[in-house]
């Protein structure tokens, strides 16, 4: 395992391509100091299939595609939460933050923890993302994935996939505490399966964008507000434990099942909500 560039200062994660280290930004409102590290791992590290893997304690997480190299970005941190680390070998990229006791477990307070980063549009790419407490915003427009992982505490999160990716996903799993999240456009992540565990809180899953192959969903919530929509072009069946779902749009009951019309022609999308309590919602909506 190497450090990127061998640079890794005690002041701030810098590479060796970035020249010195980044100086202290302004302080946060509670006067302590601020550090931005500067993230660049080049697009040499890159394979047919790269595991990218981001640990972070909590705080704000930004990610979008669009970056040059392999990864590009800015950590900006309160100096006493724990700086990251970052480690690459070719097919392999890791970042992360440990809290000084060991593991990722750690309550921030009023420090800031913000990274900003982006991925390469064109690297194939096994993404690995894992957060304490934290507000996302996670856009993973036109990225290359083959593979999709995203643990969290309690959070508020919107994850978008604005833009078709590029290849088929085999899985999609995300984990959360109690939070309150946006899932967007998902059809056009292009994956076989989608497990979704959350603790309570409130969901919203757009399932967005253009179905290019069958694809099943369990989205499991201990208790809260769930709505599901699904474009009405969208070939749907929708399977419910627990909760009974209250209908918006053209649905045909057989069963404990509720079909789109069109659900015997194209089968897209085998949907199961298991909800223990509180309101679950079914929509369709416009293509």
């Amino acid at each position: 395992m190497k450090f990127v560039g061998l640079v890794l200062s005690l002041i701030g994660l810098t590479l060796a391509a970035c020249g010195a280290p980044q100086p202290a930004a302004p302080a946060a409102p509670t006067g302590i100091p601020q550090q931005a590290d500067t993230v660049l791992v080049p697009l040499s590290y890159s394979r047919e299939t790269t595991q990218v893997t981001l640990s972070t304690l909590g705080g704000d997480l930004r990610l979008r595609g669009g970056a040059a190299e392999l990864m590009q970005g800015v950590i900006t941190r309160t100096v006493t939460v724990a700086q990251p680390s970052l480690t690459a070998q070719p097919g392999q990229v890791g970042l992360t933050q440990m809290n000084p006791s060991g593991g990722q477990s750690a309550s921030l307070g009023q420090a800031v923890n913000q990274w900003d980063l982006r991925l390469n549009n064109s690297t194939p790419m096994q993404l690995t993302i894992q957060g304490g407490d934290q507000t996302a915003d996670l856009d993973f427009g036109g990225l290359y994935l083959r593979g999709l992982s995203l643990s969290q505490g309690a959070s508020t999160a919107k994850l978008n996939f604005s833009q078709p990716n590029p290849d088929d996903m085999r899985r999609v799993t995300i984990n959360t505490g109690a939070s309150k999240m946006e899932l967007l456009n998902l059809l056009n992540a292009r994956f076989s399966s989608l497990l979704f565990e959350g603790g309570t809180g409130n969901y919203t899953f757009d399932f967005g964008g253009k179905a290019q192959r069958p694809a099943q969903a369990q989205i499991r919530v201990a208790s809260g507000m769930v709505t599901i929509r699904v474009p009405s072009d969208v070939g749907t069946r929708f399977t419910a434990t627990g909760v009974k779902p209250s209908l918006a749009g053209d649905w045909i009951t057989e069963g404990a099942s509720y079909l789109t019309p069109n659900w015997r022609k194209s089968e897209a999308l085998d949907l199961t909500v298991i909800l223990t309590q509180g309101d679950l919602r079914l929509e369709t909506r416009a293509p």
